[in-house]
Parts: C-alpha cells; structure tokens; sequence
C-alpha cells in the first residue's frame, strides 16, 4: 500500500468514527499490516471502533499497542484514560506508562495539549473517587509537574498545581493530607522560580516614609479570606495611626460586591488580569505583578491564606520582603517566606507544624444580624416540629469520617431531630454515608445559603473535626445558637475555634485579662462550662442530645457563645492593630538583614 492511500484510509477511517459510523471505518482500519508506518495510527482508530462496540479490555490492548508502536496524537492518551476508566482498570503501571510516553515521546507542545483531557477522562476532580485522585496525583500530576518545571514550562507547572489542589488537596481537610501534597508539588515549583527570578532585574527596597504593602489575593469573591482582609482593612482605617498604605492585588476574575467593599474603606485593588498585557500567561502574569510591585513602591507583599502559586511567585521573589498570612493550613515552610502571620490565636505567637508563627485572632462587628429573623423562622418552620441541628461549612469539612460517625449516631439516638448540611454542590459520598446508615431521609443539602440566615435556623451547630470550622462557626455564635466543639488532637495541627477559644480558657494562652473574662462568660451559676467541647465521638453525641433534650442549657450555652462573641471577638480595630505590628516588624526585620548582606 502506497504512502498516499494509507493516508487516504486513515483520514476516511477518522471520518466515519466522527459520525458514528463504526462498520465503515473498520473495514478501512483493517487493511494495515504490522509493517505499514501508519499501523499505529490505525491500531488507534481501531481502538476507538472497539471501545464504542464496549469492548473495553480489547480496546485497551490495541490503544496501548498504538502508544508502543509510535502513534504521537495527543488524543491517544485520553483515549487510553477512557478506556481504562470504562474497564475498571486505572492502575499505578498505567499512570506511570501514561507519564513516561507524554513526557518521554512526544513534542512538549504536543503533551501540553493532551493534558486538560486527559485529567478529564481520568475524571481528576473533587467529589470523585479520593483513592484513585491519589494514584493519578502521585503517578501522573507530580510527576508532570517535575518535568514541566525543569523544562521551563512553567504555565504547565502552575496549571497542574491548581488542578491538583482542588481535585485532590482540598478534598481532605488536615493539615498532614496539605504536608504530604506540598512535600511533592512546592519542591519543583521553588527550583523553577528561583531559576526564573535569578534572570530577572534585583529588587531593591523602596525609600519611602511610609512603608507601601500589598495584598495578594488569588480570585475575586466574597469567600471568608477575602472578607477576613476587608474587616481587618476596615480596623485598619479606624486606628489613629495608620503605618503603611494597602494595596490590593488581585489575580482574576471580576466582582462588584468586593470591589464596592475595598471602596468604602479606600484601599486600591489592582486587577492583574485586567491590566497584564498576556492574559493567558500565569507565568507571565506573575512577573507583572512583580513589576507591578516595584513600579507602585510596595515594599512588601501579604499572600493571602490560599497557597497555590506561592511557591514559585515567592521563589521568584516577587517584592523585597514576602509574608504568608495563612488562615487555613501551616505545614508549607519556603527560604524566601519572610515571615509568617496566622490569624487563629489570643497569643501573640503561636508555635505550628514546628515553626514560630506570628498570631493574631480576627475580630468582626456586626456579626449577627437581627433583621433576618423573620425570613430564619420561615426556614425553620419547613422542617418543624423536627428539632434542626446542622453545620455550615464547605463539604470538604464535612466528609471527614469520624464527624459523619457522629451526626448519624446523633440521628439514631434522637429521631425527632434533622440535619442540614451546605457546599457548593451536594456530595456524593456525604449522601452515600447517610444512605448506608439509614439516616438520609432525615439529612437535608441547602446548598450554599446566607449563613447570617441558616445561624439563626439551627437549634444546634455541630462543628467538624478534625478541622474545624471558620466564620460560619463565629457568626452562628454571635446569633445565639449553641456549638458543639471536638477537643483538637494535641498531637495535631489541624486548626479549629476548639484550638484558639479552649487554651485561653484554661489560661494557656493569651493574656490573663483575656482569660478571666471569658471564664465568666462561660461558667454557668452552678459552676458548669457552657463552652462545650467533647473529649471524644461518644461524649459529643451525648452534649448535642443534651442541648436537645434540655432547653435550658441550649439557651444559657448560646447566650454564653453571643456574650464570648459580643466582648471579646468583635473589635476589628484591635485586630487590625495586631496584625499591623506583625507586618511592620517582618518589613523592619528583613531591611536589616538586607543593610547586612
């Protein structure tokens, strides 16, 4: 057969795969031999002809055959993905085969374009299967990123930092899961930024009076990161003195209600996406932000909580003085993070995940809002006379095994109560766990609600473990409803308002002031705390059946909660000016280490 009407065949075979019909492009298929250079493409398509037949195995062969044989269509390792997903049979040796032909045999560009659907086909995304996201993250993402880092490829590396974060670190919320994920993917994202930084111009300090700082943030939004830094900013602009001017820097997307909010309290936002002349570049919209920095005077650059891109922006050095100010996870340390700032303590310091961080807690007024009770009472009535416990948070949270343990024994012993529970979208797996023990008739997904609404539904809060939650768990609070807390492990670092409240209670931590205020709150007149926190799963199930069952102590423990909340977490004022200092510090510590180089 000349090379002209193999070429012929081949494209005729495509078509007729195209529309569906398989018995033509089969007959064309079959006309190759071993021998013919376009055997491998033909093995390909036949594949693909076997595959829709539902052969799945067969056509797994003969795709892995076309991969061996030479065949270079990016597609092919999609088409291998789905064939494997369809028998069942996604395994370590075939991610490892899959990443040593992508990486191994084919032109870069071409492995950057089979990537999105491959990852697709894999089905790597949340609320997917977490054991086999494991296999595709440590056999196929970590080893693409290695290789696209070192072959400076580096909008690659960041795309497939991002995927795998929400498709696989975010899925389980602890603080171990985050380490072991970042062990892998920081590690080539610091060597390549630090390659790219060392071709870029040297920073210098900024000789200005007033210190000029940025804040990074990654999407525009609402989320509770973003609204901790507009409370704090908020504060910020009510102190007399006011030691530096903020910057916001955000990275993507648009949002009103976030911009109307950094409006009112005068902080500049610089929309990079908006404003960077390569839109599609990550890369390159992370040097502008650098150059950004540099044009605008700002000495410093605040990265706010979320982690993503840290590594390579920070490795880059992207401002002469760089902090973390994390309000989730901890156990990420880089040579170029010059300090480090947490937001969930009454001390000053706070040691974690064996480092020294900077602390402060993040105080906000106006929590509760009363004027939405009627529309709460609406709610509550649909599901009354059944008394309505529930917890407020994303589903990452609430997946955790031992929690869902407790909520469906907290169901088994009280069958006049239901459960509500939030995300962005209904899990399956949350359902399936519900399903299994019988309890799902009574478990209700509201979706994502107004929580200053869904605070003043719930006659209980139950707060996840072992993260556990964050604002949702402060505003249910301030509105009165009592929270179950779980004793954070102390073997642990996973963080939760158990973590902050509870040591300062026992005068631990924070100052002594601090401490005997919040004893009085909540000690009750016969002596009982109303700060309610189990030692472990069994005695948790009892104090949620308690508040239940005894109405007297759900009113003294959510009054006790609102007290705590009114006097001692709502002065963002104070808050701003603990933070401030942190900042201020971090900057004057690094100018001196930089006069010393």
């Amino acid at each position: 057969m000349d090379a002209n009407k193999a070429a012929q065949l081949i494209k005729e075979a495509m078509a007729a795969v195209q529309r569906g019909d398989l018995q033509a492009a089969l007959v064309r298929v079959t006309q190759f031999t071993p021998i013919s250079p376009l055997y491998p493409q033909s093995l390909h398509l036949h594949g693909l002809i076997v595959l829709a037949q539902g052969r799945h195995s067969e056509a797994l062969q003969m795709l892995l055959a076309a991969m061996d044989g030479g065949d270079q269509s990016p597609l092919l390792a999609t088409n291998v993905a789905l064939a494997a997903m369809a028998g069942g049979v996604v395994d370590a040796g075939l991610l490892r085969k899959l990443t040593g032909w992508l990486t191994g045999k084919l032109p870069d560009a071409a492995t950057a374009a089979a990537l999105m659907p491959l990852l697709d086909a894999l089905k790597f995304s949340k609320q997917q299967d977490f054991g086999r996201d494991g296999l595709v993250f440590r056999e196929l993402v970590v080893p693409l990123l290695h290789w696209s880092a070192q072959r400076q490829h580096y909008d690659i590396a960041l795309f497939l930092e991002g995927r795998a974060y929400e498709a696989y670190v975010k899925q389980r919320e602890t603080e171990a899961h985050y380490r072991e994920c970042f062990a892998l993917l920081a590690p080539p994202l610091v060597d390549a930024g630090r390659r790219l930084g060392q071709q870029l111009p040297m920073l210098t300090m900024p000789q200005r009076s007033r210190p000029r700082i940025g804040f990074f943030i990654h999407n525009a939004s609402m989320l509770a990161h973003i609204e901790a830094l507009i409370n704090m900013l908020a504060g910020y602009r009510a102190l007399a003195e006011q030691p530096f001017d903020p910057v916001v820097y955000c990275f993507g997307g648009k949002h009103a209600e976030m911009m109307a909010a950094f409006q009112r309290i005068d902080v500049p936002v610089v929309m990079l996406e908006a404003d960077c002349p390569d839109k599609s570049s990550f890369c390159r919209r992370l040097m502008y932000l650098r150059e950004r920095l540099a044009a605008d005077g700002a000495c410093c650059l605040v990265w706010v909580s979320l982690s993503i891109m840290m590594s390579f922006a920070f490795s880059m050095r992207v401002a002469p003085v760089q902090i973390w100010w994390s309000m989730k996870f901890h156990a990420l340390a880089l040579d170029d993070i010059d300090g480090y700032v947490t937001s969930g303590s009454f001390s000053r310091t706070e040691f974690k995940v064996g480092r020294l961080w900077r602390a402060g807690r993040l105080q906000v007024a106006n929590r509760h809002d009363p004027s939405l009770r009627p529309e709460a009472e609406r709610i509550a009535a649909t599901y009354r006379p059944h008394k309505i416990i529930g917890t407020l948070a994303r589903h990452e949270l609430i997946r955790s095994a031992p929690f869902l343990d407790v909520v469906i024994e907290v169901l088994r012993r009280n069958p006049d109560a239901v459960y509500l529970w939030t995300g962005r979208q209904e899990a399956p797996d949350i359902v399936a766990r519900f399903q299994q023990a019988g309890v799902a008739d009574r478990t209700c997904f509201v979706g994502w609600v107004n929580i200053k609404v869904y605070a003043q539904v719930l006659d209980v809060f139950l707060d996840t473990f072992p993260f556990g939650c964050g604002f949702a768990l402060l505003d249910t609070m301030a509105a009165g409803t009592p929270v179950v807390f779980m004793d954070a492990d102390p073997a642990g670092d996973d963080p939760s308002y158990d973590r902050i409240i509870r040591p300062m209670l026992e005068g631990r931590t924070g100052a002594p002031e601090d401490t005997a205020k919040a004893r009085v709150i909540f000690t009750a007149p016969d002596g009982e705390s109303l700060f309610l926190h189990a030692a472990d799963k069994a005695e948790y199930v009892r104090i949620v059946t308690r508040l239940l069952n005894e109405p007297a102590l759900a009113r003294a423990a959510g009054a006790a909660g609102k007290a705590f909340m009114d006097a001692m977490m709502s002065n963002p004022q104070q808050s701003a000016q603990d933070f401030a200092e942190h900042f201020m510090e971090v900057i004057e510590e690094r100018r001196m280490t930089l006069e010393m180089q």
